[in-house]
């Protein structure tokens, strides 16, 4: 293409250009000008996030939220390996009027770990209740665990639960970490008393 050519096309373009920013500008402008009664338009906000609170109750964290209206609250602990490594974390929350189960629990575990060999957990000495995962994303791969009462009331007796899960990569080796159940009980009822 000719020198001449090229200049001429990059007028025409920046012409163009500027032709239809000033239009964008026009619009929006008018735009504006034609809302000038009542709220069209105008953001009127939402209620700010919930409050969140937090309470350290013997080897559990109490997490709170209240909108206002409502507080619903959660126990939270992260199980570690010997070295320190986290392996599961756990959140317990009370649930009302849910058929069998009092409780729930979302328990993470790494990714690579062996889903089909499924999480297990034994509260002290009594036998461990298997639990599958539901899927895995970029946190982890989640077991949603539902408790019955008598789950609850084991919990709440016990001093320990092991919760056992497999790693992929080495299917015949068995992970073994410790939830400590200090402090649960009263949790555990506060948590279920801000439900009420």
């Amino acid at each position: 293409m000719p020198a001449k050519d090229k200049t001429s096309l990059d007028n025409n373009v920046k012409k163009l250009f500027s032709l239809t920013a000033s239009a964008l500008v026009a619009l929006s402008t008018s735009a504006f000008a034609q809302e000038t009664t009542g709220d069209q338009g105008l953001s009127l906000g939402t209620p700010a996030a919930p409050t969140v609170t937090q309470e350290v109750i013997g080897d559990w964290t109490l997490n709170c939220r209240s909108n206002g209206e409502r507080e619903s609250c959660e126990l939270f602990q992260l199980l570690t390996q010997a070295d320190g490594a986290p392996a599961v974390a756990v959140t317990l929350f009370p649930v009302a009027g849910q058929g069998q189960a009092v409780a729930g629990a979302n328990m993470i575990a790494p990714l690579e770990t062996l889903l089909t060999a499924q999480l297990s957990i034994a509260v002290d000495e009594n036998l461990p209740r298997v639990y599958p995962f539901a899927f895995c994303n970029a946190n982890g791969c989640l077991s949603r665990v539902g408790l019955t009462q008598e789950d609850l009331d084991s919990y709440k007796a016990g001093g320990a639960a092991t919760i056992s899960i497999v790693p992929a990569a080495q299917p015949d080796r068995l992970v073994q970490v410790q939830m400590s159940l200090k402090g649960f009980t009263k949790a555990f009822d506060t948590a279920m008393s801000k439900l009420q």
